[in-house]
């Protein structure tokens, strides 16, 4: 079993080690609600289950706010990696809630095994701040937020990673500032959201 506190990322990262060391086998996390504010990376020879009434919440780190314009944009960075990796999500977000979806969170946690990644609430939903009722987000406004976070974090260029609807403001910011843009990855995208002339 995981040694027993709080925040249990260092002991469960430990674990996880010593069993694939060990050639394979399961790590148990015991009953409890735990907090793990770590990447861990899953092995193909370790499979990590939870016992009865065992709760795990992951965070990649505390969320940081930048300012862009008159709002503040929620973001975290995870990962050690060389290539820093700015990923911006679809519709909705929320950065606690990624990590509490498995599928999600494994996703994170590779792209954090060879990169610093950092993750952004859209304004208006999750973490960052509300637009007035009447008000949406631009698509300038979006890639301003970029650019605000990559300030925020220190990083003058990085790889752009846009899902769904998130590959427009991607896409905008690279066109816009190709200086700034590693590279550029667009996964289940589109040009516009509504139907038009060209764009049926």
């Amino acid at each position: 079993p995981v040694p027993g506190s709080h925040d249990c990322y260092p002991a469960l990262r430990a674990a996880i080690a010593a069993v694939h060391q060990a050639g394979g086998g399961t790590v148990l996390i015991p009953a409890g609600d735990w907090y793990c504010k770590g990447p861990i990376v899953l092995l193909s020879n370790v499979r990590v289950h939870l016992a009865a009434g065992a709760r795990v919440r992951f965070s990649a780190n505390p969320n940081d706010y930048a300012r862009s314009g008159e709002y503040s944009i929620a973001y975290q960075v995870v990962g050690e990696g060389d290539l820093d990796l700015v990923y911006v999500p679809g519709f909705a977000s929320h950065l606690e809630v990624f990590w509490e979806q498995p599928a999600y969170s494994r996703f994170l946690h590779r792209l954090a095994s060879f990169s610093r990644v950092i993750l952004i609430d859209r304004l208006g939903t999750g973490l960052s701040d509300r637009l007035p009722p009447d008000q949406i987000s631009t698509l300038e406004q979006r890639m301003d937020d970029i650019g605000a976070v990559m300030d925020g974090v220190g990083i003058e260029r990085a790889a752009m990673l846009g899902w769904s609807e998130g590959v427009m403001p991607c896409a905008t910011f690279a066109a816009t500032y190709p200086e700034r843009t590693e590279a550029l990855v667009m996964y289940g995208g589109m040009a516009r959201i509504l139907a038009d002339e060209g764009h049926e």
